[in-house]
């Protein structure tokens, strides 16, 4: 599998946030609550906070600048590490960053409230409107300035380029702001070491080939697509790294050893008759969310669900190769 360099054990800038990361950790004994305040009245605790949020800034941009939303072989002490950071310490950070580049008092920052997951919510919606308005402008122009452009091919090529970009839009259906959004609310995983070199890249039918797939479903607006891959990663992922055995899911899921304590076998359920009603337009039995933006954080929890069980996968637990 090729993996970004910078989720390396050895790369400089993973070596970096990890070594400032337990030391910020160490000095405020690991609460991060009202660290905002604390910053404020204390500049050396002030500077070890924007290193911490400088030294995670280059791995953020890395996740989001590939095409898949993973990578490995990373080690697990940096997963672990970096899940702390972004559960409990990201947004706090990214506050005392942005109040130092224009210069506010840390004193007038409001407390960070609610989940991550919401806060990645309403960042992935605005900057998602931001984004899709920007390409939409540019279409509109180019519309506007066709018949006034003298070189009759470039007001040619921009008419026929705003005409099929109608089509898209209103005859495929094709949604520029939702894919923006859902593809930033992707969680990004990080394959451990052990996992990812148990998979080929070149396998048609390996665990990475079905994770790219599901996420490109889920971003373009196929949901039910999205959950009929994710059921198959489940199964090959209880069957390969969590000892699982069973002649169906349900079974797998019940048998399953050593299961990441913030996994809910139940949510495991869920997926499992989810999908299977969906396969098998099951119209009787389905319960589908009430809405298209509930399905959204339907699929996506269980995106993040996934995620947890490929990091928290153990060592040395594979029961034999093959896809399910």
């Amino acid at each position: 599998m090729r993996g970004s360099e910078m989720f390396e054990k050895d790369h400089g800038d993973s070596v970096k946030f990890l070594g400032l990361f337990q030391r910020l950790r160490e000095v405020i004994d690991d609460d991060p609550s009202g660290l905002e305040a604390l910053a404020a009245d204390d500049e050396p605790l002030k500077k070890l906070c924007l290193d911490v949020g400088n030294a995670a800034l280059p791995i953020s941009l890395a996740e989001s600048g590939q095409r898949e939303l993973f990578t490995g072989p990373v080690d697990p002490i940096f997963i672990r590490e970096w899940r702390v950071y972004e559960e409990r310490y990201a947004a706090t950070i990214g506050q005392i960053l942005l109040a130092d580049l224009i210069g506010m008092d840390l004193n007038r920052l409001d407390p960070v409230t609610g989940s991550e997951l919401e806060r990645r919510r309403k960042f992935a919606a605005d900057s998602a409107r931001e984004e899709a308005c920007a390409i939409e402008e540019i279409f509109a122009i180019a519309g506007d300035a066709a018949p006034y452009w003298s070189d009759q091919d470039v007001a040619d090529s921009f008419e026929r380029g705003t005409e099929e970009w109608s089509k898209l839009v209103s005859q495929v259906g094709f949604d520029l702001e939702g894919t923006f959004r859902r593809r930033k609310l992707i969680p990004f995983v990080l394959i451990p070491r052990h996992v990812s070199d148990y998979y080929g890249g070149g396998e048609s039918l390996s665990l990475l080939t079905h994770l790219r797939q599901a996420h490109e479903a889920f971003v373009y607006g196929v949901p039910f697509a999205a959950l009929a891959l994710m059921r198959s990663i489940l199964e090959l992922v209880l069957k390969m790294h969590y000892q699982a055995t069973g002649k169906d899911l349900t079974e797998l899921i019940d048998s399953a050893k050593s299961i990441p304590q913030t996994v809910s076998k139940a949510k495991l359920h869920r997926l499992r008759m989810l999908a299977n009603d969906i396969l098998h337009v099951n119209r009787q039995s389905i319960r589908l969310p009430s809405s298209q933006e509930e399905l959204e954080r339907e699929v996506l929890s269980f995106l993040l669900l996934l995620r947890t069980l490929i990091e928290g996968a153990p060592r040395g637990q594979r029961a034999n190769r093959g896809w399910p």
